[in-house]
């Protein structure tokens, strides 16, 4: 195992010794360590679940961004908030770009698939990733008061007696 790492540690140095000052680029480095050129990986914001697919195809990007917004509220459960939260779903659909829908299972989807004429390297992924995340940040907002959150925080120590 160790071998393997001084092999792909020695073959990294030696690329990076012929490309000079030009910047090594992360589908070069993939390839050097046996990686493929797709890059998966889900995350959680504000309560929210987040996936990303990231794939690098003719020294283009191309990225998918998936996320869980949470449920609708029932009119039973709470009238004020289901129509709050479908009030922001609209608003958000319209200025994100008809990329927030809501599923029939009454989940609330955000959807995007962005195409770059840059090769994927780490600083493209994240600063795509964040940018999208700003633009949703308000949304978010609006909605974690309004639906039935996909992951919700345990907070211990808020009064229950230590077993």
């Amino acid at each position: 195992m160790l071998e393997t790492v001084a092999i792909t540690t020695k073959q990294l140095i030696e690329k990076m010794d012929k490309v000079g000052d030009q910047p090594l680029g992360l589908g070069n480095a993939a390839d050097l360590a046996g990686k493929s050129r797709t890059f998966d990986f889900t995350f959680e914001y504000m309560d929210f679940i987040f996936a990303v697919k990231a794939t690098a195809e003719n020294r283009k990007t191309r990225m998918r961004f998936h996320a869980n917004l949470g449920h609708i509220p029932f009119t039973s459960e709470n009238a004020k908030c289901r129509s709050n939260t479908i009030g922001i779903v609209n608003l958000a659909g319209t200025m994100l770009g008809g990329k927030v829908h809501v599923s029939a299972e009454q989940r609330i989807m955000l959807a995007e698939e962005f195409w770059y004429d840059e090769p994927l390297t780490p600083t493209l992924l994240m600063s795509k990733t964040v940018l999208l995340l700003i633009n949703a940040k308000p949304y978010l907002m609006l909605l974690a008061e309004s639906v039935n959150i996909p992951v919700k925080r345990r907070q211990f120590g808020s009064g229950q007696a230590a077993a």
